[in-house]
């Protein structure tokens, strides 16, 4: 990985502003790895640190333009964006109660029962409908064959 020298923090918040690509690669190749470092020993798993990474990168960046450049420390704003995040997923983890007994699945009800699917399903045959229509009579015939019949290809093809 090439290695992009230091950049001044007010200097790349003003580049950032601008929409500059390269401050955004600049930013993410000089913070991303002490991230990651931070975050993993948050975590102590490398794909959850990689995810409090990203998240941190897309809850914080778009945010960088309401802050002041000459008085911004970007690095101490990741860090500590990363280390909120860390601690509201902590906080979700805790609120989530193991369930004793996981409920069975409701058994699906008849389409005849439900208006909406029964709507749809009649909707998806008529479309169905008005494409077979379309087809010329050989592939009409191919077809009802195929899926209405249930024919093998080969008996198919003997009987056209």
């Amino acid at each position: 990985m090439a290695t992009v020298p230091r950049t001044p923090d007010a200097e790349l918040l003003t580049r950032l502003r601008t929409r500059d690509r390269t401050a955004w690669e600049e930013l993410y190749l000089e913070y991303q790895p002490r991230l990651r470092g931070f975050a993993y020993r948050l975590t102590g798993n490398p794909h959850d640190a990689d995810d409090l990474v990203q998240e941190t990168f897309v809850r914080a960046v778009p945010r960088l333009d309401r802050l002041d450049p000459q008085t911004t420390d970007i690095g101490a704003y990741l860090f500590a964006t990363a280390r909120n995040l860390f601690l509201k997923q902590v906080e979700r983890a805790k609120r989530q109660q193991p369930v004793a007994d996981v409920p069975e699945p409701a058994l699906p009800t008849p389409i005849e029962d439900d208006p909406e699917r029964s709507t749809l399903l009649g909707r998806q045959q008529d479309e169905v409908r008005r494409a077979n229509a379309n087809l010329q009579p050989r592939q009409r015939l191919v077809l009802a064959l195929r899926e209405l019949e249930d024919r093998s290809y080969a008996e198919i093809g003997e009987l056209v």
